[in-house]
């Protein structure tokens, strides 16, 4: 009688959805907060300290180096962690209750449209959090060949957590109270632009094949057994990732803190500044015209939130609201941070990695130019004029395939 609502087409996915929010609440919400509020209280002293001592001691570049990288760096990533591993209890919660099969099954039909199938859903809920654990969760995909391979190409698409306050941010700053709207529809451009890419990039071999998974008895799950099995992947997760951190935000405090000269910096300009004022009419096609928003997408590579860190540092930025909508959607389609990238490598190899980063750049680039273009005609032109020409570019592709069989014939005929 319970399966008859759970696979029912309508209700079970309401269930579904109401499930999701109740574990998005709780592992973002005061529960998950108090986790990490109770971790930094633990940990932030003791850092301090260090801090401290290594001012008195008149180290103050490795004070700033301990504080930019360790802290804000390597420190904010073991700051997630707690309301992952609580993420992660509660879906092998469900999973252990025999309930996330069920979802995978209500799914699997809408999923393999894009070439993705029923255990994608568990991936793709990941990715509302966290794209660095959302990889990790394409483990449960029983199938390796493509269906895994478009989960992952997905999963930059959903939006991650750390995209959410820059798009607070930064719509309250353009529209007020109505920036809820920009909000829906950044997720939305978002999305829509993720399938258009795996029906553009999909071939017929992608659908080969069923789809099979066990739907086991509905039961109370083991909370201790699936407790520890998070647990142990939250870790997993710290270690594979903390180290490429660690360069890369060290790379980047090395290029904030020293200036052309290669002297740590008084009040002459650091090299990322330079970098930025060099690099910034790439983006002024996009509408992005200050050298300190480039430098807040360069700071974003290493983690999302360094972008709003950044734009708080700025203050007083005027933008228009073309520039500031142009600004959110290369935000939202650009490339993940390095840790997402890190496990993309680890999990899928080094090629996949650097597609995802090329690929994320064209298509947030592409899709900027095309919305800031035209909504210098009117903003709703802009919007529609962008989906207007993926939809051009996914006809052409189709196009372009189904002629290959006959290019290939007539070449050989020749």
């Amino acid at each position: 009688k319970i399966d008859k609502v759970l696979f029912s087409p309508i209700l079970g996915k309401v269930i579904f959805f109401t499930v999701l929010a109740i574990v998005v609440f709780i592992s973002y919400g005061q529960i998950g907060s108090n986790l990490t509020i109770k971790l930094e209280d633990f940990i932030v002293p003791k850092l301090n300290i260090v801090s401290n001592f290594l001012i008195n001691c008149g180290f103050k570049v490795g004070a700033d180096f301990f504080e930019k990288v360790l802290v804000e760096g390597v420190f904010s990533v073991l700051l997630y962690l707690p309301q992952l591993a609580l993420m992660l209890s509660l879906i092998y919660m469900l999973e252990d209750s025999g309930y996330l099969p069920r979802v995978a099954v209500s799914f699997n039909q809408i999923l393999r449209l894009l070439g993705m199938e029923g255990q994608s859903i568990f991936s793709l809920i990941m990715g509302i959090g966290c794209t660095t654990s959302a990889v990790l969760c394409t483990r449960n995909i029983a199938n390796d060949g493509c269906q895994k391979i478009n989960t992952m190409r997905f999963l930059p698409f959903v939006g991650c957590g750390a995209k959410f306050p820059i798009l607070i941010m930064m719509a309250s700053m353009l529209a007020g109270e109505k920036g809820v709207m920009i909000i829906f529809l950044m997720y939305l451009i978002s999305i829509i632009f993720g399938m258009i890419y795996l029906v553009v990039t999909k071939k017929s071999k992608d659908y080969i094949g069923g789809f099979v998974v066990e739907v086991p008895k509905l039961k109370a799950p083991n909370i201790i057994k699936c407790v520890k099995q998070s647990i142990v992947i939250a870790i997993e997760l710290f270690k594979r990732i903390v180290f490429s951190v660690l360069i890369v935000a060290s790379v980047v405090w090395l290029l904030g803190s020293l200036s052309v000269n290669f002297e740590f910096l008084t009040q002459e300009k650091s090299i990322l500044d330079f970098l930025a004022e060099k690099i910034s009419f790439v983006f002024y096609p996009i509408g992005i015209t200050s050298s300190k928003l480039v430098k807040a997408l360069i700071s974003g590579v290493v983690a999302k939130e360094n972008v709003l860190s950044v734009l708080g540092v700025l203050g007083g930025l005027e933008l228009s609201l073309v520039q500031g909508m142009s600004f959110l959607i290369f935000i939202m389609l650009y490339t993940p941070c390095v840790a997402a990238l890190k496990c993309v490598s680890c999990e899928f190899g080094k090629k996949e990695a650097i597609k995802m980063f090329f690929r994320s750049m064209i298509i947030a680039y592409i899709a900027s130019f095309v919305f800031y273009t035209f909504s210098l005609v009117d903003l709703v032109v802009g919007v529609v004029m962008m989906f207007v020409v993926c939809l051009l570019v996914v006809l052409g592709v189709k196009i372009y395939q189904k002629n290959i069989p006959k290019l290939k014939t007539e070449r050989q005929t020749l």
